[in-house]
């Protein structure tokens, strides 16, 4: 059995230049949408987890140094997070990072 990298499928079955760019708008989609549902769950888990710690969200900023707006943007959903964003955060919960795929 011969064995393939994804390189060389993708370059087999995307062959034309329609098939080309229909895939990069696919994938462009596809990465914004899978990018906004992680910014929404982090942001729901942040918020949980800083009302079982009974803090205000001004009282979270403080803690690791940035805005009460910023906090806010974030359990949102609508600011893009780092890891070591996302581990300070925890950290200042009281919390772990677990990152997990399936």
């Amino acid at each position: 059995m011969e064995l393939y990298t994804l390189s060389q499928l993708r370059k087999d079955l995307i062959k034309t230049s329609v098939d080309r760019e229909e895939y990069a708008r696919v994938h462009k989609k596809m990465r914004a949408e899978i990018q906004r549902e992680l910014m929404v769950e982090a942001g729901e888990k942040i918020r949980v987890a800083r009302c079982k710690a009974e803090l205000s969200q001004q009282a979270l900023a403080s803690r690791i140094g940035t805005t009460k707006s910023n906090i806010s943007r974030v359990e949102r959903g609508n600011q893009n997070i780092t890891l070591g964003y996302l581990t300070k955060v925890a950290n200042a919960l009281g919390k772990t990072v677990t990152i997990e795929i399936q």
